[in-house]
Formats: structure tokens, C-alpha cells, sequence
């Protein structure tokens, strides 16, 4: 196992992609001394990342019969079990989707921080990862203001 601190950075493809690049992107200089660890069901890895796992997808966007057949938590679990057998994850960075949350519960039982950060797709309503992520988070941040009304511990941060 890895004795420099690690932290995950757990994203999906699209928008959460954009978003995790963002984020990083501004906190690259405050991370010198961290090894960046990617999960994401993007098969690419970003240049930002030590190292990159890919994954399936928590639950089937498109049909609800597809998620009796998704092998994507399983695949979730693996990753990060061969992730925990390389690296000390000290913290979880999540912008969603799903499987953020399979992530943010593994590490958080290992007494990892978790920090989330909502969509900035969202004005009005919670994503249903924000309502799970909002109760995991140590840190729980949202891009548009009028969601600190739906998220009341939320920190508005900006967009990103």
C-alpha cells in the first residue's frame, strides 16, 4: 500500500467530466504532495490523473429493465477494492453521477473525507445523488445559489 496521502476523484462522463476537470484544474496547485486518483466510468483517463480506474454506471439511465441486467455496481465495488489495496484514499471528491455514492460510502467506513460538489445543471430541484451525497458529505457544495435553500448546510462556491 501507498504511503502518500491519495485523494479519489470520482466523476461520471459528460457534464460531470467538465466539471471534475474544472475543479481540479483549480486545485492542482494546492495538491502537490497528493497522488490523484481517477474513477469514472469514462474509459479515458484524464492528463491530470496519477492514476485512472474505469467503471460501469450505478443504474441504467435509460430503462428501468436495463438495471436488473447492470453489472456497473459490482464493477463499482471491484475498482474500489483494487483501489484500496494500492492507496491510502485520505479523501473522495465526487461531482456525480451515481457512482459517487457507492465511493463516497466505501471510503467513508475506511474514514476517508468525502466532498461533493452539485451539478451546475441544477436551479430548482436536488439531483437524486445530491439528496444521497448531501447526507455522506463532510463538504457539500453547490454551484447556483438558489439551491442553498434546497441544501441549507450547503457552501455556494460558483461555478466552476
Amino acid at each position: 500500500m501507498s504511503c502518500s496521502k491519495s485523494i479519489l476523484f470520482c466523476y461520471g462522463v459528460g457534464g460531470h467530466n467538465s466539471q471534475m476537470n474544472r475543479l481540479v484544474e483549480r486545485l492542482k496547485p494546492h495538491l502537490e504532495n497528493a497522488k490523484l486518483i481517477s474513477l469514472s466510468d469514462k474509459k479515458d483517463a484524464p492528463d491530470w490523473a496519477d492514476e485512472h480506474y474505469v467503471c460501469g454506471e450505478l443504474r441504467s439511465k435509460h430503462r428501468h429493465i436495463d438495471s436488473l441486467l447492470n453489472t456497473g455496481p459490482a464493477k463499482i465495488v471491484t475498482c474500489l477494492i483494487k483501489i484500496r489495496r494500492n492507496h491510502h484514499i485520505h479523501s473522495v471528491v465526487s461531482t456525480g453521477p451515481g457512482i459517487c455514492i457507492v465511493a463516497a460510502l466505501f471510503y467513508k467506513i475506511m474514514g476517508a473525507k468525502i466532498v461533493h460538489v452539485e451539478t451546475w445543471s441544477r436551479f430548482k430541484t436536488r439531483s437524486l445523488t445530491g439528496r444521497i451525497m448531501y447526507k455522506l458529505a463532510d463538504k457539500f457544495y453547490v454551484q447556483n445559489e438558489s439551491l442553498v435553500r434546497l441544501y441549507p448546510n450547503a457552501i455556494y462556491a460558483g461555478l466552476l
